[in-house]
């Protein structure tokens, strides 16, 4: 399995799954507080990966690696989506053809700190260091 992050302003998925619509894709800096953005993921499936039941995490880290954490009516709870998918092998493509999964995972405003942060993704327990997409949050800056 192969995974792409990439961060958007806004984006959906098509409803046949085909393809990602996204406005102000590939952005890298922000301010705090970030406005909502989107996350989109590209979980590149292989043939021999179909047809089985797969567990994503996107988990927010901070600079050290560290997750994210808010405060929550619960305690503190780390800001991730996680959820569970299945493809299938559609009929007529060729034996050994990848399929590509695809997710936009809206966040909305976060009141984080002025640093790099890292989207990561771990899929079935797996994880590569380039299975992630990294930005910057900047000071606020003063209204004149």
């Amino acid at each position: 399995m192969d995974v792409v992050l990439l961060l958007a302003d806004s984006a959906q998925v098509s409803p046949d799954g085909g393809k990602v619509h996204a406005l102000g894709l590939g952005w890298d800096a922000t301010t705090t507080p970030t406005p909502p953005a989107t996350l989109v993921v590209l979980m590149k499936v292989m043939w021999h990966e179909t047809n089985e039941r797969h567990h994503f995490l996107l988990q927010l880290r901070d600079a050290d690696g560290h997750a994210v954490q808010i405060n929550s009516p619960m305690g503190d709870q780390a800001i991730q989506v996680e959820g569970d998918f299945e493809v299938g092998r559609a009929p007529g493509i060729p034996a050994g053809t990848m399929q590509t999964v695809k997710l936009a995972a809206g966040v909305g405003p976060m009141a984080l700190q002025p640093g790099r942060y890292e989207w990561h993704a771990v899929i079935d327990g797996e994880t590569k260091e380039d299975w992630s997409v990294s930005f910057t949050v900047r000071s606020p800056q003063p209204t004149p």
